[in-house]
């Protein structure tokens, strides 16, 4: 069995509940951005049985399929990455694989502080900090125009290495409760003319990075989809050539912050 240090592959989850457009824009930026690697579509019976990669990656999808699926396998996959292999999560991924995944966000107008519902099924991996799935702020607020508010639309990003930018985001977790070690690395900023929803809550992170410790590998968790904005483009979505070009940047360091060699020519 191949040490994780010195594996070459990277498992792309695309087994239940995985949304096949997310799989298809993942797999192509990872070909490009990280040709040294072997890029493998799996579901979690083939993680379970091979050896550890260099990275595991979920895609975005249907958080709740997922996460029943993903019982079978969570203690091999868990191991992995106490022994090195880096994961990298987005949207519905991230809040599967998050160490708590709660029903309700802070919102400015009606702090939350106390009370907060925590979604309990079997959430085997706990890796990372804490989702919010904005999803569900509709039970804090009892608004009759939120679900109009809750539909895939762009997030403006500020990103402390690439600035402002827009991106695709179809209500992807927020991340809080922080360790010190946590670096945030990108931050939903408020735009009404963008998505009304995140004028109204407590800023939070979109993109947060656990690094390696020890053994452990890097944990990089993703609300936004910087994957997805070729596809959003080209499904109507205003983004512009530099938004785009910000989204291929973000990936790429979210692959090198996850632990994973990236190509230097890659988004120059």
């Amino acid at each position: 069995m191949a040490s994780v240090s010195s594996s070459k592959t990277i498992f792309l989850y695309n087994g239940a509940g995985a949304s096949p457009d997310c799989v298809a824009e993942t797999q192509k930026f990872l070909r490009s951005t990280c040709g040294k690697y072997s890029v493998i579509p799996v579901d979690f019976s083939y993680m379970k049985r091979e050896a550890p990669p260099a990275l595991y990656v979920f895609p975005g999808g249907k958080a709740m399929m997922m996460g029943f699926e993903i019982v079978s396998s969570a203690e091999k996959i868990k191991q992995s990455v106490r022994q090195g292999s880096g994961l990298l999560a987005f949207c519905s991924g991230a809040m599967v694989v998050s160490s708590q995944w709660n029903y309700r966000v802070p919102i400015k107008e009606a702090p939350f502080t106390a009370g907060m519902t925590s979604f309990d099924f079997d959430q085997p991996l706990l890796l990372g900090p804490a989702a919010y799935a904005p999803t569900f702020v509709d039970v804090i607020c009892e608004s009759k125009d939120m679900l109009e508010e809750l539909r895939p639309r762009n997030a403006k990003i500020e990103s402390a290495t690439l600035g402002d930018f827009r991106c695709f985001w179809s209500n992807g977790p927020l991340f809080g409760k922080l360790k010190a070690e946590d670096v945030v690395v990108a931050s939903y900023q408020s735009d009404p003319s963008l998505n009304p929803l995140l004028t109204r809550i407590e800023p939070l992170a979109a993109v947060v990075h656990r690094p390696s410790s020890g053994s452990c590998g890097s944990i990089v968790l993703s609300g936004i989809h910087p994957e997805m904005a070729e596809w959003a483009h080209r499904n109507g979505h205003p983004l512009t050539d530099s938004d785009i070009e910000s989204n291929r940047r973000l990936f790429k360091e979210c692959c090198q912050r996850a632990g994973i060699e990236t190509d230097p020519k890659s988004c120059e």
